[in-house]
């Protein structure tokens, strides 16, 4: 099949989101990654077309970028962070130390937090967080390294923390929705490696009504409750460079495909990638 008009037009909405960074710097990124997402899912549902009160746009957007992508590092990565904050949430407490003991030795590395300092900014109080700096590379794994050592977990509960899942859950979905990536993102990398996907070091603080709780039920100060209570979190961060290379490389194989093929709708797939 003749692809000339879809070449044309993915180049021209790259060219959109390129061109917002260029004029605005970082302060263009989400505009330009809400582009990049639009025109993954453009392509997806023209591949797969919705049936009427059928609901898996997720699903679908994640089957197009397993299927077509050529990224590096892999869409199909699991997010070790991502994995064991979805079993701390789910109360999988077997699970999550399974996790703590393979990728990070113990709880205190996985929980470890530094010294708090307090003091005035604005209107709140700011503190250090993890002081371990841990890299994708050197944690993130295939789904099968997952399956070996949690193999009571099913595919489709470990997918949810690949790349490819978090690209539209936390990225897309908060972008489109909400303007912003979810609480489980970082929305800025390091200043010296703002293109390489990375882990940021945060800190979440408590409600102010549990650290005066904690502090009237142990007699101590405010500070020293607050401290106690705040939890440490390491989020990932997705370079533009990155979603760009996603998407591009995805609809470059999509349009290889449909060369070779006489249409462009498809059948559905016999399972979803994100069902397992």
């Amino acid at each position: 099949m003749e692809t000339s008009y879809h070449r044309e037009w993915l180049q021209k909405q790259v060219e959109k989101a390129d061109k917002l960074l260029e004029v605005y710097g970082k302060e263009g990124t989400a505009d330009a990654e809400i582009i990049l997402c639009c025109t993954a899912s453009a392509l997806a549902s023209t591949l797969w077309r919705r049936r009427e009160n059928d609901r898996f746009d997720r699903k679908r957007f994640v089957e197009f970028l397993v299927k077509f992508s050529n990224s590096n590092p892999s869409i199909e990565k699991i997010s070790i962070c991502s994995l064991a904050r979805y079993f701390e949430q789910k109360k999988k407490d077997n699970e999550l130390n399974i996790i703590i003991k393979n990728f990070f030795g113990s709880e205190f590395n996985y929980k470890e937090k530094t010294s708090f300092e307090y003091g005035e900014t604005g209107n709140g109080l700011y503190a250090s967080a993890l002081s371990e700096i841990i890299e994708p590379e050197d944690i993130d794994v295939a789904e099968d390294k997952i399956q070996t050592i949690v193999p009571v977990l099913k595919l489709s509960e470990i997918r949810k923390s690949s790349y490819a899942n978090i690209i539209y859950t936390d990225l897309r979905s908060g972008l489109i929705h909400e303007y912003e990536v979810s609480g489980n993102l970082s929305w800025f990398g390091r200043a010296r490696n703002g293109d390489k996907i990375c882990y940021m070091n945060f800190i979440e603080f408590p409600a102010e009504n549990d650290v005066q709780n904690l502090a009237k039920k142990h007699s101590i100060k405010p500070e020293e409750a607050r401290d106690a209570l705040s939890r440490t979190q390491r989020r990932l961060f997705f370079p533009y460079t990155y979603i760009k290379e996603v998407v591009v490389t995805s609809a470059i194989s999509l349009f290889e495909y449909w060369e070779a093929t006489s249409k462009f709708e498809q059948p559905y797939p016999l399972k979803w990638w994100a069902d397992g």
